[in-house]
């Protein structure tokens, strides 16, 4: 399966409207989901994630809840808030209820894995699983041999 793009941005539940604008140096969510290799554009200050084709980002698995999670732009960073959800988030491998994001972040909605891309305009250059770029960052830290 190739890689495919979408972007994200329509009203949520078609209401137009200031309230959905987004606010002055707003800066989308970039978003890489694993299981179908497809990118994602966040372009809304709010965005809800879940099972029902009428979630802003539909996903379609029996472990993701009909209204699973909501991502949220506020004061100039990201967000994710479980929305009392059946299987819960793991935002790198530990359970939250609610959490800011950051660019490299390995997000669970049930079984789908997301991969934070890009972030406050950093996009990430990892090509790798995100326990491997952990490591590699935890390796780049430590004294070289004989230091």
């Amino acid at each position: 399966m190739s890689e495919q793009f979408r972007s994200i941005g329509h009203a949520r539940h078609g209401l137009p409207g200031p309230h959905f604008a987004p606010p002055d140096k707003f800066l989308p969510l970039g978003l890489y989901i694993v299981e179908n290799r497809v990118h994602v554009e966040i372009t809304r200050p709010c965005v809800i994630v879940g099972r029902r084709s009428d979630c802003d980002l539909c996903l379609g698995f029996p472990e993701v809840s009909r209204r699973h999670c909501e991502f949220d732009y506020v004061n100039g960073n990201w967000t994710i808030r479980d929305l009392k959800s059946l299987n819960g988030i793991f935002l790198n491998d530990k359970f939250i209820v609610e959490a800011t994001l950051s660019t490299g972040d390995h997000i669970r909605i049930g079984t789908v894995e997301l991969l934070v891309e890009s972030i406050a305009g950093v996009k990430s250059t990892r090509k790798e699983p995100i326990r491997h770029a952990i490591l590699r960052q935890i390796a780049d830290v430590l004294p070289a041999n004989g230091e």
